[in-house]
Order: C-alpha cells, then sequence, then structure tokens
C-alpha cells in the first residue's frame, strides 16, 4: 500500500519552426518513503535541410529513495543515477528513398539504502531482512539500429536494416562511460534484414 504522492513537472520549447529548436524539462516526483527522485531533460531538434532532421535528447535522473521490488514481499530502497541519451538521424535521400539511424541507452547506478517486506495485513512497507548482503545494481542497455527504406509504390517498402544491442549484467564499480562502451562494444544482437513489404491486389 502506498500513500498519496506529489509529482511535478514544467516543460519550456522554443519555436519549432528554426532550424534549431529546444526542449527544456524539469520534474519531480516523490517516492513511496517519502524521498525524491528528480528528472532533468534537454532535447534539440535540427533541421539543416529540407532532407536532414536531426533530433537528440539527454535525460538524466537523481533517484532517491526508489523502491524497487525484489521477489516475493521485499522491496529495496535505492539511491541512484539514471542517463538515458537519444538519436535519430533521418536523411531522406531523394523521393521515396529514407536513410534513418538510430540509437537510445539507458545507464543506471543504484546503491541500496535499505531493505522492507509488504506486512501480512497489506500495509505500508517495513524494514526487514536482507536477502543477501546487499542488492545494488548496475542497469545498461543500448539498442542502435541504420536502415534504408525504398517506398517502391503505395503500401509497397524495401527494407534494408542493420541492428544492433546489448544488455550488460551487474557490473560493480563501472562507470557510466565504461558501462556505455563495453555495451557498445559487445553486442550480443548483431543483425542485418531485409524485408520487402507488398500490396497485393488492384
Amino acid at each position: 500500500k502506498a500513500e498519496d504522492r506529489i509529482w511535478w513537472q514544467t516543460m519550456l520549447n522554443t519555436d519549432s519552426s528554426k532550424m534549431f529548436s529546444w526542449t527544456f524539462l524539469a520534474g519531480g516526483i516523490q517516492e513511496d518513503l517519502g524521498d525524491w527522485t528528480q528528472t532533468y531533460r534537454i532535447g534539440v531538434t535540427a533541421r539543416p535541410t529540407d532532407r536532414v532532421i536531426f533530433k537528440a535528447d539527454i535525460n538524466y535522473k537523481r533517484l532517491d529513495g526508489w523502491v524497487v521490488y525484489q521477489g516475493g514481499r521485499n522491496f529495496g530502497a535505492y539511491n541512484g543515477i539514471e542517463w538515458q541519451p537519444t538519436a535519430e538521424l533521418d536523411w531522406f535521400i531523394r523521393p521515396r528513398h529514407q536513410l534513418r539511424f538510430s540509437l537510445q541507452w539507458v545507464g543506471v547506478r543504484a546503491n541500496e539504502q535499505g531493505f522492507y517486506a509488504v506486512p501480512a495485513d497489506g500495509s505500508v512497507l517495513v524494514p526487514a531482512t536482507r536477502t543477501k548482503p546487499d542488492h545494488d545494481f548496475t542497469v545498461s542497455i543500448l539498442t542502435t539500429q541504420l536502415r534504408y527504406r525504398w517506398e517502391i509504390a503505395p503500401l509497397t517498402d524495401l527494407y534494408v536494416v542493420y541492428n544492433r544491442g546489448n544488455r550488460l549484467p551487474f557490473r560493480a564499480g563501472d562507470s557510466f562511460s565504461s558501462l556505455f562502451q563495453d555495451t557498445l562494444d559487445d553486442p550480443i544482437v548483431d543483425s542485418f534484414i531485409v524485408k520487402l513489404r507488398y500490396r497485393f491486389g488492384n
């Protein structure tokens, strides 16, 4: 059972008709145990020509008292940092031909600050005995894609796609830069796909 919590967010967008437009966001959410998680984001969209669009965002979270399920009736409370950068590039090479590149990474480093359990009556969390010495964890997930699309005819398209991605196991002590670099260098998904979407009938 969780009590009512406070959530707030403010966002500023500049004129999207300009060559460069910006987004700024700040927000916060009160966690179950009363602490606050703060969120900040900055994004840019660039249109240097009619055929090229570039978008990039960086999301940052400072996690304080973040409650994470640990199995059974158990939960852990964490302090941590989360980074989530994304980038997209669209190049309309010529009519009906498009090249798109996208990248998204999520990196989290979280340190356990307390261990809790849901009591039998389902009321608020109470302190509990840890099931192991600590429950610290890291997350590093990367997805990238390079895609070429040729619109042969209405509803008939040829796609050529390269995918690369990875998810690292727990890496105690690693910096965010190491997590990102190792996720990029040693992918568990590394695929090349050709797909034809064809419309049958008149």
